[in-house]
């Protein structure tokens, strides 16, 4: 995410912002009041030298102030981050139909590939600019609420961490948008998912041994998002191999609690709705005590000792048996 504190910096370029619009007006109520002290020299000493006081106080504060807007805009301009605000431009319905940029940094035109924005439409910019951002950036501009949010960009090609608050008062359209280009990050979240998919469907092998008979070799924890892949890697080889029969084989699991029980009867009932009967093999004497100690019940569950025991059942239930060609 972001290196620095996006809170923080928006709460502090707000006052900043807020009191930068202030600054003209003071800096002309300032000229005038010495303008009205000038005029007035001979007549009113006391009250001038009080006055002349207060300009001296008011010309330190903005001085100040203006000294904090050049710090903001050095630190907004060396961002990796893009920055930049924007004025929202609504129709007579109070739709969002267009933005105008009044100030961007580097990264902003760097992420968004536009150059030399500032005072331009995004209209005029990139017309085919998606719908999305202008409601994004419309509600921002009228609830005040500011917004975290991943969008998508150019047809999925870009995607951005964006966060966007509004800046003035209850009737400015004003909104300063905090954007990184994340597009890199979620190709590479991608393909850490489809490893991850990849490794869960070699986890959870589905053979077919003969015809109308699958086997399911299962080793390991079973937890439910792997019982999720048993269902559907199982469910999927049923149908497309038409099988009758699914030898479930838990040999290589090393606790079947309740939790383990109750999943591996919803994959046994899925099972039974497409056709197919589950056998299941490997319960070790360990695993039997657990099971009738906890109360699990396998209820229509055929099961058996082995693998061999299983496949031999399944082979019963097809009129099938296998043979010794050597005797």
């Amino acid at each position: 995410m972001f290196n620095i504190s996006i809170s923080g910096i928006s709460e502090y370029l707000k006052n900043i912002l807020r009191k930068s619009e202030d600054m003209d007006k003071e800096d002309k109520n300032v000229n005038n009041g010495e303008e009205r002290i000038n005029e007035s020299t001979f007549e009113l000493p006391g009250e001038n030298s009080l006055l002349n006081a207060e300009i001296e106080r008011v010309k330190k504060a903005n001085k100040f102030l203006r000294e904090n807007v050049e710090k903001y805009r050095a630190i907004i301009h060396s961002m990796d981050e893009g920055f930049c605000i924007i004025e929202m431009i609504f129709d007579s319905e109070g739709k969002p139909v267009d933005w105008r940029y009044l100030e961007s940094n580097p990264a902003h035109e760097m992420y968004t590939r536009l150059k030399n924005v500032e005072g331009k439409l995004i209209s005029r910019l990139a017309p085919k600019t998606e719908l999305s951002w202008f409601e994004l950036y419309g509600k921002v501009a009228l609830t005040g609420e500011p917004m975290r949010i991943v969008e998508a960009a150019l047809g999925g090609k870009i995607c951005y961490d964006l966060y966007a608050f509004k800046i003035g008062g209850q009737d400015c359209r004003k909104v300063a948008v905090f954007s990184k280009d994340i597009t890199e990050r979620k190709k590479y979240e991608e393909q850490l998912k489809e490893q991850a998919q990849a490794i869960g469907e070699l986890s959870t092998p589905v053979i077919q041994l003969w015809d109308g008979i699958l086997a399911l070799p299962l080793i390991g924890t079973i937890d439910s998002a792997r019982v999720r892949q048993i269902m559907e890697n199982l469910l999927n080889e049923i149908i497309q191999t038409k099988s009758s029969q699914v030898v479930i084989d838990i040999t290589g699991v090393p606790v079947v609690d309740t939790g383990v029980a109750s999943r591996l009867m919803r994959t046994v009932e899925a099972a039974r709705l497409l056709g197919a009967e589950c056998i299941l093999t490997g319960i070790s004497p360990v695993i039997a005590q657990t099971l009738v100690t906890v109360g699990v019940n396998l209820g229509r569950i055929k099961t058996r000792a082995t693998l061999k025991n299983g496949l031999e059942s399944a082979l019963k239930n097809l009129n099938m048996r296998v043979t010794d060609n050597e005797k």
